[in-house]
């Protein structure tokens, strides 16, 4: 060994046992201090994956009548050989973890020397030891460590593989790809994409393209059968090794679906209502009280919301299986679909009409309100707002406050020199290496975008994103050196463009774009019938976020008119409006509903949540008119994010909607 390469390999080693050093101790600190780590809540990811690798290490798992119901490598194969060889140790997986990651640094070092040279192949992996999700994840029983180093592992191989021909590269880099697979689905998109760029590289000798694609797709596949079998032989169709693939699909493709499901900040969860058959948790942000709300919850020690004398706290979750989640349960609030919405009426008729088929039906009808839904994954993916799920940043960092460090990494810093690096060598195929990082890169994000964006979702190619990060740093450097006025003003512009995009676009897009392009897409609102009743909402669903309060006082008035055709019949019904009230009000409030000449009231408790009034007969053409009956404000929620002109304050056009659903019964 050179001297140059053993002074480089003595650097790396050092960043790696210091990532090790640094996983480890996060890890030491939160596994008693952190929720979700030794004994997750029940429902959560974590809890299912613990679960069924016990299951499957003692031979007792039944759930699915035995089929893998989610993508089986974590729990099936990984968590039950940790299980067996240390007798079901949370403290050994978390070590493991933390080894992963560890070595993780080290292949994103490797892989940054064979794509810029040591300098890049140090710099990355000091940018993936500090990275603050890769740190923060290390504990938790979560596909993303392991997924994050089975990529990067598949990345190098395939490097390897492109550089020095030889078959057993590829032989390796499909298993590892299989393996990669078999953690989350969306990586078998990677497969055509690298068929198509061996091809590309041995155009002139057909027979190594054929030798090496056909290596490839074998050793992809072969690791797969085993489950995919038994799961044809259990559905009586083909799967593959997972049978949820329709449904996970779905509920990021449907009309009531969100870009991210998450608060983007506090890592708090809220709830609408435990009526719906749907389990799946998320967050949701609202934008104007996120600040106040995590001031208050840093002076009084629980989650107050934005003021707490106004008490507004969305919903306490009332799951009888106590609420999924990894947080201080004064801190943790949960949400899911509320039963008011498409997707719920997807599951509820799913025996009938496959999810798919639903979802496949909804993007033909409504084209333009899919694209602006996956336009808002994509923007999310690229923004530095993070969208944790089952685990909270916020609540982890009470326990080990230095995750809070300024030394740690985060998003922004790769993500930025990542669209300028996409900008400049996206369709350079004479760089090889620097092509398949931005492919390879690219196909992942676009597989996401088809599902929806969670943060540990962003984790597996943040190792490629640190390499790009740190090859994208030495080429500023070393351009700003040049006289070469051409390649600077494309760099600033670049530049630019990226650091919008990262920034702000998310926001700006959901602030002053999402309203008008959804009065062009569904201007009728969301509508849809069940085979008891009609719905109609003008509102997006909690899980995109955007809702917002207004203090409703006593001598004020709201109105709220639906889109309905006259062929749309009335009936008896329900009119469905969020509210929320101060629990230290002497008395309690009362809500007033005026309908087609009818008066009708409801007493609003002393919490948030969703009120329901009965009306005797409907007329969807008729406006709601709704008021308060006593001195006691309430705070009644709209959404800024959908505006059809349907909504009013005092007679005057309300900036958004009302967070209002009518519900008619069909019978009479």
């Amino acid at each position: 060994m050179k001297g140059h390469q053993k002074k480089f390999w003595i650097i790396l080693l050092g960043i790696t046992v210091l990532a090790l050093a640094v996983r480890v101790l996060a890890a030491w600190q939160m596994y008693d201090s952190v929720s979700g780590v030794q004994q997750p809540i029940s429902a959560t990811d974590m809890d299912t994956y613990i679960k069924y690798g016990k299951q499957f290490k003692d031979g007792t798992y039944t759930d699915f009548d035995g089929a893998y119901y989610y993508q089986p490598f974590y729990s099936a194969v990984f968590l039950r050989g940790v299980f067996t060889l240390f007798d079901d140790s949370i403290f050994a997986l978390v070590m493991i973890q933390a080894v992963i990651g560890a070595l993780t640094v080290l292949l994103t070092g490797l892989i940054g020397s064979l794509v810029g040279g040591r300098k890049v192949g140090v710099g990355a992996a000091v940018i993936l030891a500090l990275f603050r999700n890769h740190i923060l994840y290390t504990p938790f029983a979560l596909i993303a460590v392991l997924q994050t180093f089975l990529i990067a592992l598949t990345m190098y191989l395939l490097i390897l593989g492109f550089k020095k021909g030889h078959n057993r590269f590829w032989i390796l880099a499909g298993l590892t790809t299989a393996c990669s697979i078999l953690c989350r689905g969306n990586f078998l998109l990677i497969i055509p994409l690298i068929i198509l760029m061996i091809a590309w590289k041995y155009r002139s000798e057909k027979k190594q393209a054929f030798i090496k694609c056909t290596l490839f797709i074998l050793m992809v596949y072969l690791p797969q059968m085993p489950f995919s079998i038994k799961n044809y032989q259990i559905e009586g169709k083909w799967t593959g090794p997972s049978i949820a693939g329709g449904v996970v699909l779905a509920y990021g493709n449907n009309p009531d679906g969100a870009p991210g499901t998450m608060d983007m900040e506090a890592s708090h969860f809220f709830a609408y209502d435990s009526g719906d058959e749907v389990n799946q948790w998320q967050k949701t942000k609202l934008e104007t009280s996120l600040k106040s709300s995590i001031k208050n919850y840093q002076i009084e020690g629980k989650w107050t919301g934005p003021s707490i004398a106004g008490g507004v706290v969305l919903g306490i979750g009332n799951n009888p299986d106590g609420a999924p989640g990894t947080m201080d349960m004064e801190a943790s609030h949960y949400l899911h679909f509320d039963g008011g919405d498409e997707y719920s009426h997807w599951s509820a008729i799913k025996s009938e009409v496959p999810i798919k088929s639903s979802m496949k039906s909804w993007i033909m009808d409504y084209p333009l309100q899919w694209l602006d839904l996956k336009l808002q994954v994509l923007l999310l993916y690229f923004s530095n707002e993070e969208c944790y799920n089952n685990i909270s940043l916020h609540q982890a960092a009470r326990q080990v406050p230095w995750l809070y460090s300024p030394v740690l990494i985060d998003y922004w810093l790769v993500g930025i020199p990542f669209i300028v690096f996409l900008l400049y060598y996206l369709f350079n195929f004479r760089k090889s290496g620097k092509t398949l990082l931005s492919w390879v890169s690219l196909v992942y994000i676009g597989s996401t975008v088809l599902f929806y964006v969670l943060s540990r979702y962003k984790l597996p190619i943040i190792p490629l994103m640190s390499v790009i990060a740190a090859y994208e740093f030495r080429r500023w450097y070393l351009l700003l050196k040049e006289n070469d006025s051409r390649k600077k003003t494309f760099l600033a512009v670049s530049f630019l463009i990226a650091v919008f995009t990262v920034v702000r676009s998310f926001s700006f897009y959901q602030e002053n774009i999402e309203a008008a392009v959804n009065r062009m897409a569904r201007s009728e609102g969301n509508q849809f019938q069940t085979e008891k009743s009609r719905h109609v909402k003008d509102h997006n669903n909690s899980l995109r976020g955007g809702w917002i309060n207004y203090m409703l006082k006593p001598n004020e008035t709201i109105t709220k008119n639906f889109a309905v055709s006259e062929s749309f019949e009335g009936g008896k019904g329900v009119i469905r409006l969020y509210a929320a009230v101060d629990a230290k009000q002497p008395s309690p409030t009362v809500v007033v509903v005026e309908h087609a000449g009818k008066t009708y009231r409801k007493r609003l408790m002393f919490h948030s949540r969703w009120i329901e009034v009965d009306v005797e007969e409907v007329n969807p053409q008729k406006d709601f008119k709704i008021r308060l009956a006593s001195n006691v404000p309430a705070a009644i929620f709209y959404t800024p994010q959908r505006d059809f002109g349907r909504s009013l304050i005092n007679d005057r056009l309300l900036d958004g909607e009302w967070i209002i659903q009518l519900k008619v019964f069909k019978e009479k």
